[in-house]
């Protein structure tokens, strides 16, 4: 088998690209503010944002391969990708080998302390138990999307900023750990929203293959109102407590989100004649998501710059790796100043 056949496996067998184009983009930037909280050096902080990418890769490859090795009856009867359906085993063993040296290497260099070693732990262990039995936490209603958005979106964010903490050559700070607690508070908030809506989206096939979902027993309206009134709103607010926290030059990164927010005010007028639930959906997927994996990384860095300009090379690595953020940005300020263009003719007629 060819190495780009493996690729593809690796991609779109196992669904790494999901991980890598949506989360990699936002947990990566966890490094950035510790680098710059616990003032490392640009070039050895670098070496240590690529092993973090590494390790990211590989975690979430194990935790695709033991979730899918469990899921491969039920995505079977309802036709969803599964590895272990689409692979030989000669195949999967390749594949398994390479994310497990890609999950673990990178730790041989990483400082690793007890407290991070029983997260790393605790993390696999999840994995496990969300989708094996006799635990099978997946099917624990709302323990299950609890379980979810730890080993998602709070565990990762956690470890890494612990591990660039361990790194950095300054002591924390009460400033530095209100930051670490105000991001694992809106990490949390954002992988509850994120699950809930995956469930949403795989209400009919869990269903179908009898899986008791938190949103099959708690029901998809009630699950939209969820989102809409209570875990959106707390996301937004932890957020926005997350970065007055991190700087204190606030105003210069809230330019970026007003105009962000023109942007979705701009384009409110395609779902006017959505059904009820689309627009939780679009700002969900359309704002908070392309915001957090676009916007916010180049936010980020950039404010740093104004403070330590060697962030310009951050920002470099940056643009090389997610390439589509910068992209994005550039055709979101090209659609908008064409539209202005265009209604401005219009109004001169």
């Amino acid at each position: 088998m060819r190495i780009s056949e493996y690729i593809d496996l690796l991609g779109n067998g196992m669904r790494l690209s999901n991980p890598m184009s949506f989360k990699a983009p936002v947990l990566i930037t966890v490094p950035y503010i510790f680098v710059f909280t616990g003032s490392i050096s640009i070039i050895p902080a670098i070496f240590y944002i690529l092993l973090s990418g590494i390790t990211i890769f590989g975690i979430s490859g194990v935790g695709y391969f033991i979730n899918d090795f469990h899921d491969k009856k039920d995505d079977a009867i309802t036709n969803k990708r599964n590895i272990f359906n689409q692979s030989t085993k000669s195949q999967q063993l390749v594949l398994l080998i390479c994310v497990i040296i890609a999950a673990i290497g990178p730790w041989f260099i990483f400082p690793v302390t007890p407290v991070i070693l029983g997260l790393l732990t605790t993390e696999i262990l999840l994995f496990y138990m969300y989708s094996s039995k006799p635990f099978r936490l997946k099917d624990r209603k709302l323990l299950g999307v609890i379980t979810d958005s730890i080993y998602a979106h709070t565990l990762p964010s956690l470890i890494a900023a612990l591990t660039f903490i361990q790194i950095s050559p300054d002591s924390i700070s009460t400033h530095t750990f209100i930051i670490l607690l105000s991001l694992i508070l809106w990490q949390f908030l954002l992988g509850l929203r994120n699950v809930i809506l995956h469930q949403l989206d795989d209400h009919d096939h869990d269903v179908k293959s009898e899986t008791t979902t938190f949103v099959v027993s708690f029901g998809k309206n009630e699950s939209w109102l969820l989102l809409k009134w209570i875990i959106i709103p707390i996301e937004i607010l932890l957020f926005i407590l997350f970065i007055f926290k991190l700087s204190e030059i606030t105003m210069v990164f809230w330019v970026f989100i007003i105009t962000y927010l023109l942007f979705l005010i701009s384009s409110k007028k395609k779902y006017a004649n959505a059904s009820a639930n689309e627009p939780i959906r679009y700002f969900s997927y359309r704002f908070l998501d392309e915001y957090y994996i676009n916007w916010y990384p180049i936010c980020i860095l950039s404010l740093f710059i104004l403070t330590r300009i060697e962030f310009a090379l951050l920002f470099v690595f940056h643009i090389i790796a997610f390439p589509s953020g910068l992209l994005f940005i550039r055709d979101k300020i090209y659609h908008l100043i064409r539209n202005r263009i265009f209604r401005l003719k219009n109004d001169s007629y």
